[in-house]
C-alpha cells in the first residue's frame, strides 16, 4: 500500500485515510480535493476515481494529466508484473 501512495504522491496526490486491515487508501488531490480510491484485494488493484469536473474546465485537464500520471507510474512500477 505504501508503494502505490509513494507512486500517488509526485503525480500530486496525497495519501489519505490508509485502512491497512482492509487494504484501502484515498489519493486526493489537496488543491481540488478530487479522491482516487484505491483497495488492494490479493494481488489485484483497484483504482476507482471520479473527476466532478466539466471535461472543458481547466480543472479537468490538470487532473486528468494527474491521474495518467499516476496509473502510468503503477504499470511502469516494480508492482505489475
Amino acid at each position: 500500500m505504501e508503494s502505490v501512495a509513494a507512486i500517488g504522491e509526485p503525480a500530486g496526490f496525497k495519501a489519505i485515510a490508509m485502512d491497512k486491515d482492509a487494504g484501502t487508501f484515498t489519493l486526493e488531490d489537496p488543491n481540488s480535493k478530487v479522491r482516487i480510491n484505491v483497495k488492494i484485494d490479493g494481488q489485484v488493484l483497484r483504482v476507482t476515481s471520479r473527476n466532478p469536473h466539466h471535461r472543458l474546465a481547466n480543472e479537468y485537464r490538470a487532473y486528468s494529466k494527474r491521474e495518467s500520471a499516476l496509473t502510468k507510474g503503477i504499470v511502469d512500477s516494480e508492482l505489475v508484473q
